[in-house]
């Protein structure tokens, strides 16, 4: 996939991936960062997305149309905001992970890399959830959850354990 960029000059390029898969998102943007060096990794953030000047942004993420991102909050290298997905104040978003639309948090939740919180997902005030996680979409997650788990329901029950590479759509 990397080979068809050899051609291009890359020097003067900035570039986001948009890949939906977590792991492949990180798993990309880290290849494509090994061969072309020279490019910076930006973030993107849609004009309509609500940002406070006190949260945080790393390289590489992407936050979409009609999302907030609250005071104090961290979104990690590499993740994603999806449509109307809310961050609230002092959370984190960790690195490759991602909201999917509508997905909203309390305060000071915690989410670990690479995980998933699917479509119109709801995560309580001060809950932890570990990497590589994968959470329904719909569920409310009332306690936190180890990595490596997949969750849903109302509250989020853990189903199963996961790979960090196993599918989740």
């Amino acid at each position: 996939m990397l080979s068809s960029l050899d051609s291009l000059k890359l020097g003067d390029t900035a570039f986001t991936l948009g890949v939906g898969s977590n792991h492949v998102r990180e798993t990309v943007t880290q290849d494509t960062s090994r061969k072309f060096g020279q490019t910076a990794i930006v973030s993107v953030v849609h004009p309509t997305a609500w940002m406070s000047s006190r949260a945080i942004v790393h390289p590489g993420a992407v936050i979409l149309a009609h999302t907030s991102v609250g005071p104090g909050s961290i979104v990690g290298r590499g993740a994603l905001l999806n449509t109307g997905a809310s961050l609230d104040h002092e959370s984190s978003l960790g690195d490759y992970a991602s909201l999917g639309p509508g997905a909203r948090t309390g305060g000071n939740v915690s989410i670990g890399d690479r995980t998933m919180i699917g479509i119109q997902a709801g995560i309580l005030q001060g809950v932890t959830v570990g990497s590589d996680c994968v959470v329904g979409g719909h569920s409310f997650v009332n306690s936190d959850l180890d990595s490596n788990s997949v969750s849903w329901g109302t509250p989020a029950t853990t189903v199963r354990t996961r790979s960090i590479d196993d599918p989740y759509y």
